[in-house]
């Protein structure tokens, strides 16, 4: 489980100046200190490491943020197409009803 988690987190939050590696290793020591707390372990402050699990949660909020404002723009976008068809479509509809019949004769 361990693995899997570290893993995903670097292929995630890797960036150019931060590469996944590093966000291996970071991981791992926080799933590591989680773990010796869940087992009863009492852990003396260690701010750095705290602050990196701030600084990780955040990035991965931020990006997930982030693909939900694509994913609704892409929607909008799609749904604003469907509209602008269906408008164009209203107008050609109403073009042809409003024509006057020809007269007989």
């Amino acid at each position: 489980m361990t693995l899997r988690i570290c893993t995903r987190a670097a292929i995630i939050l890797s960036t150019d100046t931060e590469p996944a590696p590093a966000i291996f290793a970071d991981v791992k020591a926080l799933y590591d200190l989680r773990s010796s707390l869940a087992h009863g372990a009492i852990i003396t402050q260690n701010e750095q490491l705290i602050d990196r699990l701030r600084d990780l949660a955040r990035r991965s909020i931020l990006m997930r943020l982030e693909q939900q404002v694509l994913d609704l723009r892409q929607e909008l976008e799609e749904r604003t197409d469907d509209l602008d068809a269906s408008r164009a479509a209203n107008r050609d509809l109403m073009t042809v009803a409003n024509r006057k019949p020809a007269m007989p004769g």
